[in-house]
């Protein structure tokens, strides 16, 4: 690719990072327990290959969350060492309070992957970037915004995402 269309690699947090499905979401937020939800398995190791074998720096995480979950979700980021781990800085962390800003942070960080856990995400990108993935979503999502699935690689977990862009 010529140097101006290098790829960028948006990623999601919710369920692609953060495993919220395993969240015990009755003491999370009540004992300041946010940090102990689980991380998505292979996520770590899944986005510092992909940095290495082909983003490099050019990784950037998306999410839509609440100016109140803000905070926390940077601390479990934090807590979790995956600005160490993964050696992302916590300024390629962008939020969003609807899902459908998604596709401005998409444009405005000229985004050409993105993993997202909602194909209702997924569909609001679908004019703004070429490459889309949606990570063990759920099932009825699948349903509901079935219309997007052409434009949209399934993947059930993150060794099906390394083997869709990593070959």
């Amino acid at each position: 690719l010529p140097n101006y269309m290098q790829e960028v690699l948006g990623v999601d947090i919710g369920n692609v990072i953060i495993n919220n499905r395993l969240a015990n979401w009755q003491n999370g937020f009540r004992e300041g327990g946010y940090s102990t939800i689980p991380i998505v398995e292979n996520a770590f190791e899944s986005l510092r290959r992909l940095s290495n074998e082909r983003f490099g720096d050019r990784i950037v995480v998306i999410s839509k969350c609440s100016l109140e979950s803000q905070p926390k979700v940077l601390l479990w980021l934090a807590d979790n060492d995956f600005f160490f781990f993964f050696g992302i800085s916590p300024d390629r962390i962008f939020f969003c309070l609807e899902r459908f800003e998604k596709e401005r942070l998409c444009k405005d960080h000229l985004v050409t992957h993105f993993i997202d856990d909602r194909l209702e995400v997924l569909g609001y990108l679908i004019n703004t970037v070429p490459h889309l993935y949606a990570l063990n979503p759920d099932k009825d999502e699948l349903e509901t915004f079935k219309e997007f699935l052409p434009r949209v690689t399934v993947a059930g977990d993150w060794n099906e995402i390394l083997q869709e862009l990593l070959g």
